[in-house]
């Protein structure tokens, strides 16, 4: 249709043709074969789709919800909108479902901004209601200007090709069939069958980035091109192919690398940074899918770090941490990193340790039960003399240093030598006295105690099997 005949065409059946396009262009209609949810706001975008959808689901038998989320931000308004909704639905004989969260209240305890904790919480609620009533697919009308609008706001955030992609078609259980049609044409469909909608006063606010780029940036850039929005669909389409073929060979090297735990870390340093970085985010996407998505910060501080060929761990979003072993990297939540042995008295005898090993302290004159014990164990000789205080066992904590072999150490440099992974170190026994560190497991014993003194004091024999 040419914009001669656009401007003579009734608004509503262009609307209606952009609509029944895009579902036949996007195969949407077998997704929709199950029943759908519509996320009604009552805004011009929602009411609209409803009018489209309505009618369309009526003619092809497919079963149609609405839901309605007040976000507790616009006392009143926000009231007028659910009764709004709730008088639109009944008209269209649509079912209704509401849902009340208190936004401010979850963005205070999330730390996070008031935009993106509402559209997280709107997105769980919708996809809870879609599940409880065995509906197929959710709905959200989202138009062009919103494509835009997006892409920007990606772009002033920093963005990669996913970034520029902009808003999905189709993406999991959503649809999104009004991405073809602009905010002024939905306006004017509406206007033409006058059918009511309500607008929300906190559109108007541009201290939100999203209206600041609507009103602000966005008519700016269409003086520019007027066919800006057009420009805009086109690149995310041409950009969204890209991302594809580059996520499909990512998903092969992960295929290839993944060994149940977490990807080979030789492999991953190997592949170009494009597919090392898609291959981290699928691993913490396969693992950890609700926790929130790392940053590309995240990824490449990781990666950088790999090709130095370190032993480290790095804290990630949702308390996740991503380790570096020799053979592996992987994610593990951060409460399973802690162990802490407390503070375990050793006596004479038989000591079970809290990391499943087995401590022996013997005397030297106690043979019989020394030649039981397997002479392949770690075994030390302490000179009980030198030993101040009571025996324990603990963890490694900030800053631990002992001396032997004529040198203080670091117990953080000794165990980045002997390439022990940093998630397993605070399981290694760490032994005290009164006085400091005696021996760490693996390692050597303090030098005034590791041998025998010259007045023939008593030696201690010391075993330690490992799990």
């Amino acid at each position: 249709m040419s914009e001669k005949e656009k401007k003579t065409a009734s608004s509503y059946l262009c609307a209606e043709k952009a609509f029944l396009a895009t579902v036949e262009e996007k195969n949407m209609l077998p997704l929709m074969q199950g029943g759908v949810l519509l996320a009604l706001s009552g805004g011009a975008d929602s009411v609209l789709l409803l009018a489209l959808l309505s009618s369309f689901c009526e003619q092809k038998g497919i079963a149609l919800e609405a839901m309605h989320v007040n976000h507790g931000i616009r006392g009143k308004e926000a009231q007028r909108d659910s009764v709004f909704c709730t008088t639109l639905c009944k008209d269209f004989g649509i079912p209704l479902h509401i849902a009340d969260i208190s936004i401010p209240a979850l963005a205070s305890k999330e730390k996070k901004g008031l935009e993106e904790t509402a559209r997280k919480h709107r997105y769980l609620a919708l996809e809870q209601k879609r599940k409880e009533r065995s509906l197929s697919v959710i709905a959200t009308a989202h138009n062009a200007d919103d494509f835009a609008e997006t892409v920007l706001l990606h772009l002033i955030r920093g963005t990669g090709l996913r970034g520029l992609c902009g808003i999905a078609y189709v993406r999991d259980s959503i649809i999104r069939p009004l991405l073809n049609l602009s905010k002024d044409e939905v306006y004017r469909a509406l206007e033409e069958k006058q059918i009511p909608y309500v607008e929300d006063s906190t559109n108007k606010d541009i201290a939100y980035s999203r209206n600041y780029i609507r009103q602000e940036l966005l008519p700016r850039m269409k003086t520019l091109n007027p066919s800006l929005l057009s420009s805009f669909g086109r690149m995310g389409e041409d950009v969204g192919e890209d991302a594809a073929y580059l996520d499909a060979l990512a998903k092969d090297a992960y295929d290839t690398l993944y060994n149940g735990e977490g990807l080979d870390r030789d492999g991953l340093c190997a592949l170009p940074y494009s597919l090392a970085y898609r291959a981290v985010l699928m691993l913490h996407e396969a693992k950890f899918p609700s926790s929130e998505k790392p940053t590309r910060l995240h990824i490449r501080s990781a990666l950088e770090k790999l090709q130095k060929g370190e032993l480290f761990s790095l804290s990630f979003p949702s308390s996740l941490v991503f380790y570096a072993e020799k053979k592996t990297v992987f994610f593990q939540e951060k409460e399973k990193e802690a162990f802490d042995f407390g503070r375990v008295n050793i006596h004479l005898g038989e000591n079970s340790l809290e990391n499943g090993g087995i401590l022996y302290l013997l005397e030297e004159k106690d043979e019989k039960l020394s030649s039981k014990i397997h002479k392949t164990l770690i075994h030390k000789t302490l000179c009980s003399a030198n030993i101040y205080g009571g025996l324990y066992v603990r963890s490694k904590q900030e800053g631990d240093s002992y001396r032997y072999g004529k040198q203080t150490k670091k117990l953080k440099k000794l165990f980045s030598q002997a390439q022990i992974p940093p998630h397993l170190r605070s399981q290694i026994p760490v032994l005290c006295d009164e006085k400091g560190i005696i021996w760490v497991a693996g390692f050597g014993v303090r030098e005034d105690v590791s041998s025998r003194r010259e007045d023939q004091a008593p030696l201690y024999h010391l075993y330690y099997i490992e799990d």
